[in-house]
């Protein structure tokens, strides 16, 4: 007797799933233009071709933040100047170690707010300059 390996199937990429959702998303176009009587525009093939790189093109500034922050974050882990900076600062709370959170909890606050105010957001929020 012998037995067949059954290939197991893990769980699909991130692009499956995000692809997945397009297709049904345009599907679901095309269903509900047919019974509004013509209050949404159903979506083309072109349109669903060409919705991943418009996509991208509009977010691009966020796409880059998260390259180049991913690209520091694995530069200060490879060189270890991350782990290192934590153990001092940890040697230097030596006792008060729960400290350590808020002062990074207010760090990280800091850098996110600082770049969400320079990418000048909707008008409606506080950190947009004037009209």
């Amino acid at each position: 007797m012998t037995e067949t390996a059954k290939k197991k199937r893990g769980m699909p990429s991130s692009f499956t799933i995000l692809l997945a959702l397009l297709a049904i998303v345009a599907v679901v176009t095309v269903i509900v233009s047919g019974t509004s009587g013509g209050a949404v525009t159903a979506a083309r093939l072109s349109d669903f071709c060409t919705a991943p790189v418009k996509g991208f093109a509009d977010a691009l500034p966020v796409c880059l933040f998260v390259m180049i922050l991913g690209g520091f974050l694995g530069m200060m882990t490879e060189t270890g100047a991350l782990d290192n900076g934590i153990a001092v600062l940890v040697q230097k709370l030596k006792g008060n170690e729960i400290m350590l959170i808020p002062v990074l909890m207010f760090i990280f606050s800091l850098g996110g707010t600082t770049y969400v105010c320079a990418r000048r957001p909707f008008p409606s929020t506080p950190c947009s300059p004037p009209p």
